[in-house]
């Protein structure tokens, strides 16, 4: 008797069921629930206690105990409601409808899930990785649905790789830094199923003032369209990845074209104060010889400097300067960059206003590239983007633990 209260308390379900019966196999443990003959129980719709009309018996995982598998046999009652005199099933708390688990179970499914790939997870569990999504699948979509996105005003976008040329764009809240919604691909349309989503989770378009992004022409038709009331700020890592990109094509051309620059790409891209002693010696020898890459990494850093700057219009004279300097230049990859800053002045200069970044969202980028890496894939574009939610979402997936019986 002292051992079945012991299970019974360990095992975290609610009188009236108590255990019957205990088998065991070699790595299996089969534990049968009943409840006294009699017994009422609450009926959902009138919040009476009513009797047992019949019942039926079902099979539900439970977590292992110890090495074994654990499976509980629940007697499930239906009763009849003294108000109208239908027939409604019993609904336990440390049981969901519908699923073949209970409450505990899945509460361990979604935590184990956080840790690895699921079709690992899955095979320490001994379940099927299908049953797991299952799983995984309703606990984010039910926190997804009850999420509220009222206070989202400031936001970030930008897409990642979700296989090959394949892409997913996320939208993040910049202030809580969490995903609001991933969707697929990287047009305009992605803002637009955004702002629908947004609105279903008692969002406004309205309240949308910032929106931070790359120099997406498409990001830019949607938010326009979407989010009249937001100001497009273009994200400044963006924007010197460009004069980066610039740089490297030159360090090419000169490469080309005689010059002992090999292998110095890494050197280019770094900041003088992060080089090393060896890397400082080879810089200067080759800053010395006053070539176009030479020019175009002080391009670079001039760029660098007009971020730090604190003020607006400081920071606009500073631009124009800049931008001169670009076109006077002998350099066609940095005219044609000009050109591109010219395209996207004001957008650029909003930065200045709050100085809002897409930081957070490159940080989420490498996450979700990590979660990509150790699952080595997913099945399809559903499950990825569950996993999404589950590590990066705005919301906290959880199950609601019963209470032990005492």
């Amino acid at each position: 008797m002292e051992e079945k209260r012991f299970i019974e308390t360990i095992l975290g379900f609610s009188e009236p069921w108590y255990i019957v019966e205990m088998e065991q196999s070699s790595d299996t443990v089969k534990i049968k629930l009943d409840y006294p003959p009699g017994t009422k129980f609450q009926c959902t719709k009138c919040g009476k206690y009513c009797t047992t009309f019949d019942s039926k018996w079902k099979e539900y995982r439970h977590m292992d105990l110890w090495q074994y598998q654990t499976i509980l046999k629940v007697r499930i009652p239906r009763i009849k409601c003294d108000c109208d005199g239908k027939k409604v099933t019993v609904s336990t708390s440390w049981l969901r409808k519908g699923s073949k688990f209970t409450q505990m179970m899945e509460a361990h499914i979604l935590e184990m899930a956080k840790t690895g790939a699921v079709s690992k997870v899955a095979k320490i569990l001994r379940i099927t990785d299908t049953r797991m999504w299952r799983v995984i699948m309703y606990h984010v979509e039910k926190c997804r649905k009850n999420a509220d996105y009222s206070r989202v005003a400031d936001l970030g976008i930008d897409e990642t790789s979700k296989k090959g040329h394949n892409y997913i764009t996320n939208f993040v809240d910049l202030k809580t830094r969490k995903i609001l919604y991933v969707a697929n691909g990287k047009d305009s349309k992605t803002i637009t199923e955004f702002a629908k989503d947004l609105k279903e989770h008692c969002g406004n378009k309205e309240n949308i003032v910032n929106t931070t992004c790359d120099m997406s022409l498409a990001f830019e038709k949607g938010i326009k369209r979407e989010f009249v009331n937001s100001k497009i700020i273009i994200d400044k890592f963006h924007v010197i990845k460009y004069f980066n990109d610039a740089l490297n094509k030159t360090l090419r051309d000169d490469i080309k074209a005689g010059y002992d620059f090999k292998k110095s790409k890494y050197i280019w891209a770094k900041n003088r104060e992060n080089l090393t002693e060896k890397q400082e010696i080879r810089f200067k020898s080759m800053n010395k010889q006053h070539s176009k890459t030479a020019k175009a990494y002080q391009i670079k850093v001039a760029m660098q400097e007009i971020y730090r700057l604190t003020d607006k219009n400081e920071a606009e004279n500073q631009l124009k300067k800049l931008i001169s300097w670009m076109k006077r230049s002998r350099n066609v990859h940095m005219k044609k960059l000009a050109d591109t800053i010219l395209n996207h002045w004001d957008n650029i200069l909003n930065y200045f206003d709050n100085r809002l970044t897409n930081a957070i969202l490159e940080g989420i980028n490498n996450i979700i590239q990590n979660i990509k890496h150790t699952a080595r894939g997913f099945r399809n574009y559903d499950y990825f983007k569950t996993v999404i939610y589950l590590f990066c979402g705005a919301f906290a997936v959880s199950v609601s633990q019963p209470t032990p019986t005492k």
